[in-house]
């Protein structure tokens, strides 16, 4: 009888085990079937925050780009204000020598006018 009684629960503990693993089995199945959505979520959540890095680090180096190209810009309208008042000091300086060569020209000519006028005197008192 103890055999007998050791036999049915072994039998009995053996069958609860396959229930068991049946259920444990089940239990995975059911799990993967939750969890392969959250994976899904995660991946993709994962895909937008690198995109989102992506974008971020785009709108950097843009902003990088632009705030060179208004740099360059700067510089550039530095450079043609520079140009600019080294061609109106150079004009300066031609005006100031075509002016200064005016000066003395008629400063020749009024003292040529004088000699003249000088001689054309003298030539008249001797008359």
């Amino acid at each position: 009888a103890t055999t007998a009684l050791a036999e049915q629960i072994e039998e009995q503990v053996g069958a609860r085990c396959r229930q068991l693993r049946d259920f444990r089995e089940l239990a995975d199945k059911q799990l993967d079937k939750i969890m392969a959505p959250l994976d899904e979520c995660e991946t993709a959540l994962l895909y937008k925050m690198l995109d989102d890095r992506a974008v971020d680090k785009m709108e950097e180096d843009v902003q990088e780009h632009l705030d060179e190209r208004a740099s360059l810009m700067m510089g550039f309208e530095d450079d043609l204000a520079a140009a600019e008042d080294l061609r109106l000091r150079h004009r300066k300086e031609d005006l100031g020598q075509t002016c200064q060569v005016l000066i003395e020209t008629a400063h020749m000519q009024t003292g040529l006018i004088n000699r003249l006028v000088d001689e054309a005197v003298t030539e008249t008192n001797l008359v």
